[in-house]
């Protein structure tokens, strides 16, 4: 008795078991009946595709199985334990009919037929908009010019490319000399498939040939033979090889038209033409969501504005605005209106939650089509704050750090790999690129950051940012989680880190930016470590055990650190990347000099002998990267915001003239540089350094205090294309230059035609020795220039040396061609000045604007040449600004622009 009790409570165990796992298998074919729905809701709104009848079948057997099982779980719930004994061979066999739908869920030739007849206009969705109708007649005209074949239509998911498509393929039907036929390619579209629809597209029927290339060969010879053709192939994901499949490219007579989310796509296709759709500006997004709820709809101001909130929220996507618009019409409940917004809100919430899952549908279709390593930046992308700028060389050390780019010989190697990265997600519509102030930065789409997000959230936190650290730091299991991950704490007050910290011996990446934390314990621990970086932590003292860190690549230590000893920073071979703070610890030459490796580098120098020291030990090579300085960074700070625009800086400040031994000295310049600024070197042979080979690249030039200056460039500097190159020159306080150049009169020393060639800028200041700023001769150097600022030289009486002086034919010659493209004059302080030039036939089209301060002798007769005109220079506005001159006010009514 007791064996049948064992027994029937084993069968009872096994009937439980065998029900769990008719559930699970439920489960998982709900979840591929759910996705197969949004797919087909998607391609119905297209208009243009209907469910294949297997597809049709398979969703009613799913349906009534779904019900079966429901039914069968309510009975074993109704049924006593040994009851349940009966229903054994019922739940078998729906678990094995379940089984079998999960496997023949997997629909090779897709879940949707082409069901648009090229000859009957379709079913198209009204759009809004200025961009649309733009786009709409760009398209048009292209197709009616014979030079272009084909066009490209690439944009983000959802943004009405095919719906834009849809109005051209009507368009073209209207047109009498027109045929035009449409296939849908979609994902996963093979050579064979694509040459079916096409056929059966322009009505040649089934292809019986077999072979790849006797079908094409039969495609190409049935479309060569239309005349006004236009073939539309949408919704791409791939590069298509147009000849493998049999259409024929760029030849006349026929047209081709692509949709596609990516632009790379479009360029290997080798599109003539791209259009990018760009999402809907504000006002046009609101007339579309209204225009969906209801040409009739008044909405109450508190309903509209939270109506206005939402549209916001798809950041100008149309489809999610108009699927929006769906699910809202005809609800006037405003808490229904507020819990719509607040989900748009929260990307964290399931699709299940939310009414506009099929927008993130539709926005995961790109994610799943990206390769894994991709896919990790994207969602690394997304955890950056909303509309955040993200700067494109800060987000490639992130991927360096997570090991997303492998290992690669150099730094600058590794960005490259980086850009190319963020370029295919740009390509993808997935970023969007931007550039401010000369950074290159990169930002999401909010719909997109979304999608991120929300894919993201089933992953673990990797990363502790902020505030939010400091009570995770103490989380033993997620220490453990982190231990192989990059560490990274930002704008945090914790004065100290746990001692967990050090001891994390496979952690790669340690950044502490704007910390408050002044001190560190050992980190002799991380040996592991390959980035380091304090930036504005607050550490005071450089840590113990750095000098063990010897697979580090990447060092910032820009934080009040006083002193780095001796011999440290030569243990650190394999750096890459070093930064040090701009107001303590200058290095010696030797520390830098051995780090063979180095490709960035911000430092100061303890002299310029220590300087001059580092920079030949790189003369045939160095970082490609650097800003070198020579004292304190005190004459860059003085500059405007745009000094680093170039690059490669170095600043050269010494005032001790006692630590010149045995004359002048020379400075040796770095290759690649691109701004140089000069201060108080006494002593040192500054002007010869301009015909150094490496000064030619130079774009940006300040000179300060340098006393011994007599004249910018020498005699000897006149062979050569010096400082050609060169965009922007400040001379400031020089108060011995006599001259810009040397002046000599013989024919043998005329200055190279590329010196200056580049220049657009020039600011004079202080300089009390020069009387005349330019001769005609230097004007022909200078047709570029654009903007000249001359303040406090208490000698100058002219700008430009009166013409007497030099041969009439040579005057004659430069009359049309002087300052073409100058547009700026600011003169301020020039007590001696009484004309800007004598020669009364000089022309400055281009000059708008005039600011003279504090120039008494100055008088008309004319001081100063005639404003442009605005036919001359369109879209701007003549100004002129007189302070501190000595004209009556019928006098000054001659400085008005002519």
């Amino acid at each position: 008795m007791e064996s049948l009790k064992n027994l029937a409570a084993q069968f009872i165990e096994n009937v439980d078991e065998n029900l769990n796992t008719l559930k699970r298998k439920l489960e998982q074919l709900e979840s591929r009946e759910h996705d197969f729905k949004v797919e087909l809701e998607y391609a119905e709104q297209l208009s243009m595709k209907k469910p294949r009848k297997e597809v049709q079948n398979w969703l009613q057997e799913v349906g009534r199985t779904k019900t079966e099982v429901r039914n069968l779980e309510a009975r074993v719930k109704e049924m006593s334990i040994f009851d349940r004994l009966t229903l054994r061979n019922s739940i078998d066999r729906h678990t094995t009919q379940v089984n079998q739908l999960i496997q023949r869920g997997v629909f090779h030739g897709g879940l949707t037929l082409q069901v648009c007849d090229s000859g009957v206009p379709m079913v198209t969705t009204e759009l809004v908009g200025e961009n649309f109708q733009k786009n709409k007649n760009a398209i048009w005209e292209k197709l009616m010019n014979d030079n272009i074949p084909s066009v490209g239509v690439c944009g983000m998911g959802g943004i009405g490319k095919t719906t834009l498509i849809t109005h051209i393929h009507d368009q073209l039907l209207s047109h009498p000399s027109s045929s035009v036929a449409w296939v849908t390619v979609s994902q996963n579209c093979s050579t064979l498939k694509l040459q079916d629809n096409i056929a059966n597209a322009v009505g040649l029927g089934s292809l019986d040939e077999k072979g790849e290339r006797e079908r094409a060969a039969v495609l190409a010879s049935v479309l060569r033979k239309k005349k006004n053709f236009v073939l539309i192939l949408d919704d791409i994901w791939d590069p298509i090889k147009l000849d493998e499949v049999g259409i024929p490219a760029n030849e006349i007579g026929s047209k081709l038209i692509i949709t596609t989310r990516s632009l790379d796509v479009c360029r290997m296709m080798n599109c003539k033409e791209i259009i990018k759709v760009e999402p809907l500006s504000e006002n046009d997004a609101w007339e579309l969501f209204h225009m969906h709820l209801g040409h009739s709809a008044t909405l109450p101001s508190d309903i509209e504005e939270i109506g206005k909130s939402l549209v916001n929220e798809f950041g100008g996507l149309p489809l999610g605005i108009i699927l929006a618009a769906g699910c809202l019409r005809g609800v006037d409940d405003i808490c229904q209106w507020k819990d719509a917004l607040e989900k748009m809100r929260d990307p964290s919430l399931g699709q299940d939650e939310l009414e506009f899952g099929e927008v993130f549908q539709v926005m995961k279709y790109s994610f799943d089509n990206l390769n894994p390593t991709l896919q990790q930046c994207f969602l690394y992308c997304a955890l950056y704050p909303e509309d955040n700028k993200i700067d494109r060389e800060e987000l490639i050390q992130h991927f360096i750090d997570e090991k997303l780019i492998p290992e690669m010989n150099t730094r600058r190697a590794g960005f490259n790999r980086g850009h190319t990265m963020l370029n295919k997600l740009e390509n993808k519509c997935l970023l969007e690129r931007g550039d401010r102030f000369g950074r290159k930065y990169v930002k999401m789409h909010d719909v997109v950051r979304d999608m991120g997000i929300r894919i993201a959230s089933m992953n673990s936190p990797r990363f502790l940012v902020g505030v939010e650290a400091t009570d995770k730091l103490k989380d033993d299991k997620l220490m453990e989680d982190t231990v192989h991950s990059p560490f990274s704490i930002s704008n945090s007050s914790m004065d100290k880190l746990p001692t967990s910290v050090y001891k994390l011996q496979c952690l790669t990446s340690l950044v502490l930016r704007n910390c408050s934390l002044e001190y560190m314990s050992s980190l002799e621990n991380l040996k592991a470590l390959r980035r380091l970086d304090l930036c504005d932590s607050g550490i005071r003292e450089l840590p113990q055990g750095i000098d063990t860190l010897t697979n580090l690549r990447y060092l910032d230590l820009t934080c009040p650190i006083e002193v780095i000893p001796d011999g440290i920073l030569c243990k650190l071979s394999n750096l890459q990347y070093l930064v040090l703070s701009t107001e303590a610890f200058p290095i010696r030459a030797e520390e830098i000099a051995s780090l063979r490796k180095l490709e960035t580098v911000r430092t100061r120098f303890r002299d310029l002998n220590d300087f001059n020291a580092c920079v030949n030990s790189w003369k045939d090579g160095g970082p490609t990267n650097y800003l070198l300085a020579v004292k304190n960074y005190t004459l860059l700070h003085m500059m405007d915001h745009d000094y680093f625009e170039f690059g490669n800086t170095v600043d050269l400040k010494e005032i001790e003239t006692s630590a010149s031994i045995g004359g002048e000295r020379s400075v040796i310049l770095p290759n690649h540089i691109k701004s140089l600024g000069i201060e108080k070197l006494h002593s040192v042979d500054i002007v010869t350094i301009f015909c150094d080979q490496r000064a030619f690249d130079l774009r940006k030039l300040v000179i300060r205090s340098c006393y011994s200056i007599k004249h910018l460039l020498p005699c000897s500097c006149f062979s050569v294309p010096a400082l050609q190159s060169l965009e922007s020159l400040y001379l400031k306080y020089l108060h011995n230059l006599s001259d810009l150049v040397e002046t000599k009169r013989s024919a043998s020393s005329a200055l190279h035609t590329a010196t200056f060639s580049c220049l657009k800028k020039i600011e004079i200041r202080g300089c009390h020795g020069i009387k005349r700023l330019f001769t005609l001769a230097l004007l022909y150097n200078l047709q570029n220039l654009e903007i000249l600022m001359v303040y406090d030289c208490c000698k100058m009486v002219e700008i430009i040396e009166p013409s007497d002086e030099l041969d009439p034919q040579e005057t004659s010659s430069s009359i049309s061609s002087t300052l073409l493209n100058l547009r700026h004059l600011e003169l301020h302080y020039l007590p001696e000045l009484k004309i800007f030039c004598s020669n009364t036939k000089m022309d400055f089209p281009s000059l708008k604007h005039i600011d003279i301060e504090d120039c008494p002798k100055m008088k008309r007769s004319p001081p100063l040449p005639p404003l442009g005109t605005s036919k001359d220079v369109a879209g701007s506005t003549s100004t002129i600004s007189l302070a501190g001159i000595d004209t009556d006010e019928q006098e000054r009514a001659k400085w008005l622009p002519l």
